[in-house]
This record gives C-alpha cells, sequence and structure tokens, in this order.
C-alpha cells in the first residue's frame, strides 16, 4: 500500500497514453485510413467507476471521420485511469452516432477543458509528434540534394499525416 498506489497510477497513465500514441500512428496511416476512414469511439467497461459521458459515447457508438475536430481532444485517454480507445471502422453502422453531442467543444469554467475530459487531457497522443517529426524531415529533405531528398521523402511517405488545425 503506501505510496504504491501513486506509483502504479503514474505507471498506467505513462503505458496507455504511450499506447495511445502509437495507436494514432497506426490509425492515420494512409493505407489505413484509405479503407477505414472512420473512427469510432469505444469505452472500456472493466473501469470500476466509469465516466457517465466517456459511457455515453461508447455506448452511443460515436463514429466520426478521422479527421473530425472531435479527435483532436477527445482522443483517449481522456483523463487519469481513462481505458478508453478508438478503433477504426470503415462507415458507421446503423444505429451508431455521427455526430458528438451538442456543445461537445465548449470549455468548461471550472478545468478549461471540455466536457467529460479532465483538465489537461484535451489533446491527442501522438498527433503532436507526427507533426514535429514531419516538420523535421522537411527541413532535412531541404538540404539534400534533389535525388537524395525525393528518396528520403519516399521513404518515410508512410508517416501518418500532419494534424489539421
Amino acid at each position: 500500500a503506501g505510496q504504491a498506489w501513486r506509483t502504479r497510477v503514474i505507471y498506467e497513465t505513462n503505458l496507455r497514453t504511450s499506447y495511445a500514441a502509437g495507436r494514432w500512428a497506426q490509425l492515420t496511416n494512409p493505407q489505413l485510413l484509405a479503407v477505414r476512414p472512420y473512427w469510432r469511439y469505444v469505452h472500456s467497461d472493466s473501469v470500476v467507476n466509469p465516466r457517465p459521458l466517456h459511457k455515453l459515447w461508447g455506448d452511443r457508438r460515436l463514429t466520426l471521420r478521422h479527421d473530425h475536430p472531435f479527435w483532436r481532444t477527445h482522443y483517449p485517454p481522456n483523463g487519469w485511469g481513462c481505458r478508453c480507445r478508438v478503433t477504426a471502422v470503415r462507415e458507421p453502422a446503423p444505429g451508431d452516432a455521427t455526430a458528438p453531442p451538442a456543445g461537445w467543444d465548449a470549455a468548461l469554467e471550472s478545468t478549461g477543458a471540455p466536457a467529460g475530459i479532465d483538465k489537461g487531457w484535451a489533446y491527442a497522443p501522438g498527433a503532436s509528434a507526427a507533426g514535429a517529426l514531419r516538420q523535421l524531415i522537411d527541413t532535412k529533405a531541404a538540404t539534400l540534394p534533389a535525388p537524395l531528398a525525393d528518396a528520403f521523402r519516399q521513404a518515410v511517405a508512410t508517416l501518418p499525416p500532419a494534424p489539421q488545425s
């Protein structure tokens, strides 16, 4: 007991956030996006005290295009202990919610984050890393001779697309 709970929370948070960043890279792969351009919010039923909005999004099978602004702030994990995830699908299934609930993007005065998102969690793990990496690639390629720059860019063509603002 003692301090073990804190260590466990930190470890699990780092684990889930790292997994989410890697999953972002998989989900934004152009080859996958060509066949599965929609993402579905999946709530984890393994949590003891589920967050009502996370459960709602999962129960309604919220399914939006990968480039919907919702994913920039609501891509899980969305807080401490959140075990939600996202899965890629070809298209929304009958009965899936295809629009986020009204007010989803309004920041709460108490946290500065949208409802259902813990303070400091309104971001998509992995999205910012892809943009920084793409910028580094472009900077490096600009210093290379044209044939080498073309080969370099082609070699990294499967990277996730740059986030859209």
